[in-house]
């Protein structure tokens, strides 16, 4: 009894869904014929709206021509929060359209300027091997206690850590062409314009300058000692080395001295602005994804604004059949 009444709510059950199935598939056929019917009947007006679209999306794509430019910075004298908050700075300027203020660093047409943004070059391993105040391991253990614990990923990206990497990439967006000097030339001259950072690299450059000067005298007078030791083996007619003579050792200094030097006028190069800009690209193209696609994107937004319009219509006109309706 109870096998037979169970076989007859499992057909039950088939046979609804078989119903509903069929209802589905005649709304289908129906929304498929009324669409049919919409397009024979406003035929003319969709044509007009598809030209329409088509030629004013062309007129916008040709008249929009977005360009990215790109400035490699490297921030010096520990100035690298006071970039990113100058950088902060000028996109709200851009965002304010205060041309008033950008025009007074030298930017031209501030108005076709739509956003700056800055990112850090992530490059890990420079990171790394860069000492703090002598220090040349402690940034390595702390990726190694992060790496331990799963969390190296959100370490690199971090915005706070990401922030203190070497080099960053400051990204202008324009609407048109730029010539270096109405845009990167007065950004980058806002950007180093700070006094207090500025004093600080003329004192910084005073001190390179003295440690050259120091190291300099060090490597003649080593170079008068070997000249002077070279001179009186020769004399005697005898010369002889040996790796473990005070001659090595000086020899060993002198190199390290001359390294020393190599790098501290590599230093005063990269000391020469509060934030050095080491490489430009201008006048990008930016290919985004709605880039030139205007001529299809308009006669697409006319038909949805027309159908939405049509159906307003036939609903307002069916409300209003009602109401008369039960008015009378």
């Amino acid at each position: 009894m109870e096998n037979q009444q169970h076989n007859q709510n499992v057909e039950v059950d088939l046979g609804a869904i078989t119903r509903k199935l069929k209802q589905y598939g005649t709304r289908v056929n129906d929304s498929f014929f009324d669409g049919v019917l919409f397009i024979k009947r406003n035929i003319i007006i969709i044509l007009i709206l598809v030209v329409a679209g088509g030629v004013l999306g062309t007129l916008v794509d040709r008249s929009e021509k977005n360009y990215q430019h790109h400035i490699f910075v490297t921030p010096n004298f520990e100035s690298n929060n006071y970039l990113y908050a100058s950088v902060a700075l000028l996109d709200d300027k851009i965002k304010e359209n205060d041309t008033v203020f950008l025009k007074q660093l030298g930017i031209t047409r501030p108005k076709d300027i739509a956003k700056i943004e800055i990112k850090p070059v992530l490059e890990i391993y420079k990171y790394m091997d860069e000492s703090i105040e002598g220090n040349m391991n402690n940034r390595l253990e702390l990726f190694k206690t992060m790496a331990e614990n799963g969390d190296v990923d959100k370490l690199i990206e971090d915005k706070e850590v990401s922030k203190n990497y070497t080099n960053h990439e400051i990204i202008i967006s324009t609407n048109g062409k730029y010539k270096e000097s109405e845009l990167a030339g007065p950004v980058m001259k806002f950007l180093n314009a700070d006094p207090y950072l500025n004093t600080i690299a003329a004192q910084q450059r005073k001190n390179l300058d003295t440690k050259i000067v120091e190291k300099e005298k060090m490597v003649a007078q080593i170079d008068n000692v070997l000249a002077g030791f070279t001179a009186s083996r020769a004399n005697s007619g005898s010369v002889y080395y040996n790796d473990n003579t005070p001659l090595n050792e000086m020899l060993n200094v002198r190199n390290s001295f001359v390294i020393l030097l190599d790098n501290y006028k590599v230093m005063k190069i990269n000391f020469s602005k509060i934030i050095n800009d080491k490489a430009r690209i201008l006048n990008q193209y930016d290919s985004n994804i709605i880039s030139k696609k205007m001529k299809l994107i308009f006669p697409l937004v006319f038909l949805i604004i027309f159908a939405v319009v049509v159906r307003f219509r036939k609903a307002y006109k069916k409300q209003m059949a009602k109401r008369q309706l039960q008015t009378s």
